[in-house]
Order: C-alpha cells, then structure tokens, then sequence
C-alpha cells in the first residue's frame, strides 16, 4: 500500500521514533512537510505497510487518517500533495540542474579526449619527422666524411656548418679571381 498518512505531531514522533520537539523542529526547518488544518498541525509522511487489521483501524482513526474525518475533504488530500511539491520540485530542479552538469562534464571530457588523440598523433608524427631527419643527417654526414676526409666530425651539424663555410670561402676566391682577371 502507498500513500500518504495524515499523522498528529505526537503520532509522528513516535512513528519517526524522534521527540515531539525534533518532529517540532524538523516542521519549521522545512524538512518534514506539514499542514495546518482546523487549527491543527498534521504531519505528512508517506504511508507505513501495516498488517491489514492496523490498517483497518488506521483507515477510520481520525487522529491518524483525516481523510476518515468527517471535515476532511477531497480539497484536504490536494492540500497535503501541495504541501510536498514545494520540496518535490525544488528536488527536481536539482536533478534537471545535476544531469545538465553531468552533460556539461561529458561534453567536456570527450572534447578533452579528442584534444589528447590529436595531440598523440602530432607527437608520433613528429617523432617520425625526426628520425627522418636524423637519417638525412646520417646520410649527408657519411657523404661529406667520403667527399671531404679532412671534415669528418662526429657531430652532423658541425660538419654541415664547416661545409658550408668552406663552400662560402671557395665562392669568395672565385669571385675574386674573376674579378681579379677582368
């Protein structure tokens, strides 16, 4: 059986197994829901299984149910659900908002991850840039060491810089020589 049980601060302290003044107090908070009704403050809780014979006199009990009361009315029950939605639907604006974030954080993630497998593929691509280039130099360097016994160095890039000075310094005699013959 669900539903909702209508119960006096007494009854709900000891249904709750609380004193009246937490069940008092947990009210104003706004923690338990309650109404006011004829003067009265009933407690809102949702309906405990009972063997059927509890049931039976629950269901007729004034004090515990006032949907038995002879003043209760249809409006009573919608009063009692309206008292719940304000906290329903503060905790359902709550979930909407949680679920945006989780989708916001998704998003986030996958963007993040899609970075991360572009960066990887740039590296590796890099990377075999690199030893292409290392294999050029390589290549040069044992070119040069044949071509020019006396340059041979360990380091490619020293070798490649002295080749280029003594291009240079050959370029300049023979412009000088030209210049010198005319």
């Amino acid at each position: 059986m669900t539903g909702q049980d209508w119960l006096t601060v007494e009854a709900a302290a000891q249904r709750l197994g609380v004193s009246q003044d937490a069940v008092r107090s947990r009210i104003k908070r706004g923690t338990l829901p309650a109404i006011r009704r004829a003067s009265r403050v009933f407690v809102v809780l949702p309906r405990a299984v009972e063997p059927p014979s509890a049931t039976a006199s629950a269901a007729t009990n004034p004090a515990t149910n006032p949907a038995a009361s002879p003043t209760a009315s249809p409006t009573a029950n919608s009063t009692a659900n309206s008292a719940a939605n304000p906290m329903l639907e503060r905790l359902g604006r709550l979930a909407d908002e949680r679920q945006r974030q989780i989708a916001a954080l998704r998003s986030e993630r996958d963007r993040l991850a899609e970075q991360v497998t572009r960066q990887q593929q740039l590296l590796e691509r890099e990377q075999r840039l690199r030893e292409r280039l290392q294999d050029h130099l390589e290549r040069l360097s044992q070119g040069l060491s044949s071509a020019l016994p006396e340059a041979a160095s360990d380091d490619p890039v020293e070798t490649a810089d002295q080749l280029w000075r003594r291009l240079e310094r050959q370029v300049r005699r023979l412009n000088q020589t030209d210049t010198t013959e005319t």
